[in-house]
């Protein structure tokens, strides 16, 4: 029964120290979402290269479902997609 113990008490450990660093991303996310600027945050998440160009990464075309890499196509209701998490702020806080 003792070893059992033992393991409960760094299961609980373990469970409290990923929903505290969950709860520290999803609150820096909120705060940037709030004082920052859309066309900001897309400039950071899409950043132009030496020749001025804005290329997509692979992970960035799979997520957007597009089939092109060029960045200054794309609509401005996808920046917003793109980088927004869309969470209603007062149920969370």
């Amino acid at each position: 029964m003792d070893e059992f113990n033992l393991h409960l008490t760094g299961d609980i450990h373990a469970i409290t120290a990923a929903n505290n660093l969950l709860a520290a991303q999803l609150e820096a996310r909120m705060f940037h979402e709030a004082t920052q600027s859309d066309a900001a945050l897309y400039g950071r998440l899409v950043p132009t290269d030496k020749t001025g160009q804005r290329q997509f990464s692979a992970i960035q075309i799979a997520r957007l479902q597009v089939t092109h890499t060029d960045a200054h196509t794309l609509k401005h209701g996808l920046h917003c997609s793109m980088h927004s998490l869309a969470v209603v702020t007062h149920s969370v806080l």
